[in-house]
């Protein structure tokens, strides 16, 4: 009795510390606690325009959080949030549509302009 015990209680312990080991592994790979530490999330109360999306995909550098990201859209900026069970280490991103980040610069870098026809 207390050897299976001993034992269940091993695995389960086992499985946390793996999983969050993976779980930060994949953080600091992806890129995500860097974008997290360079655009914190303000925590601003979401206004009724917010569009939200759940269960997107999202590609950082080579690692794919498939199905995982929730995407929100506001007035301000938008949001990136991982589920639940994968946000160790995985903080919000908040990219604001106010000032010019570098973000937005990379786009506008690689989107056609309007006169190139």
């Amino acid at each position: 009795m207390t050897i299976t015990f001993i034992i269940i209680a091993g695995m389960i312990i086992w499985f946390i510390i793996l999983w969050t080991l993976v779980i930060s592994i994949l953080s600091i790979i992806s890129g995500w606690r860097k974008l997290s530490i360079l655009y914190p999330d303000p925590l601003m109360p979401e206004d009724e325009s917010s569009v939200k999306f759940s269960m997107c995909s999202l590609k950082l550098g080579f690692i794919s959080y498939n199905s995982i990201v929730h995407i929100t859209f506001t007035g301000y900026g938008i949001i990136l949030r991982v589920m639940k069970i994968f946000s160790f280490m995985h903080k919000p991103i908040y990219i604001s549509l106010m000032k010019k980040s570098p973000v937005w610069k990379k786009a506008e870098y690689f989107s056609p302009s309007p006169d190139s026809k």
